[in-house]
């Protein structure tokens, strides 16, 4: 199928081009033109050539290929209870901020921030990061 707009633009510019080439007195224009011409006419048959090849292979690839088998996608992600669970506040790590001395700010253990965030390693820390502050524990008061 040949590509008569691309070709028929390179030609446009061609024809400029000698037209230039020949108020400038440049010898050899034509000869310029035809060339150009031809390398145009080339790459559009090589253009076709690998349309047609990619047609060809997407309709072989379209008999062999089977749609992809339906991906159940979960609703909910089960988690391990706690025993502290968020209630919705959070706090942005900062410059020189650590578990500990964000625990003690929160006034809440150190294991609870580390569970509620899935924190493994608390050197991981990244300044920016949010992370969810578990609710406080009922305090237990020791029985006499």
């Amino acid at each position: 199928m040949p590509r008569p707009l691309p070709i028929a633009i390179a030609l446009v510019i061609a024809v400029a081009n000698m037209a230039r080439a020949q108020e400038a007195g440049a010898p050899g224009a034509p000869n310029e033109v035809a060339e150009l011409r031809q390398r145009i006419e080339h790459q559009a048959h090589q253009i076709d050539a690998l349309t047609a090849e990619v047609r060809r292979l997407s309709q072989a690839m379209g008999e062999r290929a089977q749609p992809p088998a339906a991906v159940a996608i979960p609703t909910a992600i089960p988690v391990e209870a706690t025993t502290a669970v968020p209630d919705g506040r959070t706090h942005t790590v900062a410059k020189g901020e650590n578990l500990t001395s964000i625990a003690k700010l929160h006034k809440v253990k150190v294991a609870d921030l580390q569970k509620v965030n899935r924190i493994e390693n608390e050197r991981a820390l990244q300044i920016g990061q949010t992370l969810v502050i578990p609710a406080k524990q009922p305090e237990s008061t020791p029985t006499p």
